[in-house]
């Protein structure tokens, strides 16, 4: 049986958890974001099902935002 380590101190321990359920509580509504940009357009995160996810939001927002021409003028200068 292996004895606990004794470097390891309760309040180390401690703000870990502080520090993961900050990270949660962070991410959570990117995540969010992100799930529903691949559902359809009148979808809220509710009713999201597996079925009907798909990339039209992002071809649709590719032509409509002209990100070709960003690029190319980044490029220039």
């Amino acid at each position: 049986m292996s004895k606990p380590n004794p470097n390891v101190k309760s309040g180390d321990l401690l703000s870990l958890v502080i520090l993961l359920l900050g990270a949660f509580i962070v991410l959570l509504p990117l995540f969010v974001v992100f799930l529903t940009s691949f559902a359809p357009t009148a979808a809220s995160p509710e009713n999201l099902s597996k079925n009907n996810w798909s990339l039209a939001n992002y071809r649709v927002a590719w032509q409509q935002g002209k990100f070709l021409l960003a690029f190319a003028n980044s490029t220039l200068v």
